[in-house]
């Protein structure tokens, strides 16, 4: 995957078949446009202590959607669908984060994962879709 330590801007990308995280944003400002993170086994995008900008992405099929710990971020236009863990988990977030328009489905493959998961008092979700998709094996 991509380690980003400090200010960066990673637009216009696919991140596949990560071992592990497909991007981690961490002591900084970041931008992430326009990518394509699929088929990791961790969370497709992982932000620690920056504050991002992640907006018009496709993260699926990955361990998890995204993760951010602490600092304010903004989620917007993203499409977080087929992850196998959680589309979003938010944790101990501060001043602020904003997750609008964006969609936002998951696979339930088990109880502990779902759409969203807010662990935090400061959060706006405005304009998003949730899904849940399942299937069920007919056999015959």
């Amino acid at each position: 995957g991509i380690a980003c330590s400090t200010r960066a801007t990673i637009r216009d990308n696919k991140i596949l078949n990560c071992a592990g995280l497909g991007i981690l944003l961490f002591h900084g400002h970041s931008v992430l446009e326009n990518c394509e993170i699929s088929s990791c086994a961790s969370f497709g995008v992982y932000a620690s202590n920056s504050t991002s900008i992640i907006t018009d992405n496709y993260i699926h099929h990955n361990g998890g959607g995204i993760s951010i710990y602490q600092f304010p971020s903004e989620l917007i236009n993203n499409v977080i669908t087929c992850n196998y863990g959680y589309g979003i988990y938010l944790n101990d977030i501060y001043p602020n984060l904003n997750i609008i328009n964006s969609t936002i489905a998951v696979i339930p493959i088990n109880r502990t994962n779902s759409s969203i998961v807010i662990m935090t008092k400061y959060c706006s979700v405005s304009d998003n879709v949730f899904m849940i998709f399942s299937a069920y094996l007919v056999q015959q």
